[in-house]
């Protein structure tokens, strides 16, 4: 029942909105995804993938902090993430933005590595405990 607004926000932050009101609709999505229901209905939507999209591909400053800060909270607030993000490169993504110029940026990409770094980190944990069966191929 959520697919129809969170596509028209996916869509209207990749269409021709000014910066400003992509900036603004990123902001209230921030305000939003400290509540982990929220957060994880907008890690696990299409707004996340068009997220690290928009950051691959932005050079405004601005843009690019407000970007990196809706991912870290989404990934700091979500309870659970699907294995399609893996898929969107987004270490990479946030891996090549430590490297930015920009030293707000290069904060804001460490702590949103971080929190996807420690959040992949506990889900291994878990899984070790919980798959303790299953034969790791790394073993072999």
């Amino acid at each position: 029942k959520l697919d129809e607004p969170l596509s028209r926000i996916a869509t209207y932050l990749t269409g021709s909105a000014s910066h400003a009101e992509k900036q603004n609709t990123i902001k209230y999505l921030e305000i939003l995804s400290a509540h982990p229901d929220a957060a994880n209905t907008l890690a696990n939507s299409s707004i996340m993938l068009v997220l690290v999209k928009m950051l691959r591909l932005s050079k405004a400053y601005g843009l690019r902090v407000h970007l990196l800060s809706l991912i870290g909270l989404l990934i700091w607030h979500s309870t659970s993430i699907e294995v399609d993000l893996a898929s969107s490169e987004i270490i990479k993504v946030l891996a090549d933005s430590l490297g930015d110029k920009q030293d707000k940026v290069r904060r804001y990409a460490m702590a949103a590595l971080g929190e996807l770094v420690f959040y992949i980190a506990t889900q291994n944990e878990n899984c070790s405990r919980d798959c303790a069966g299953l034969a790791s191929p790394t073993k072999d």
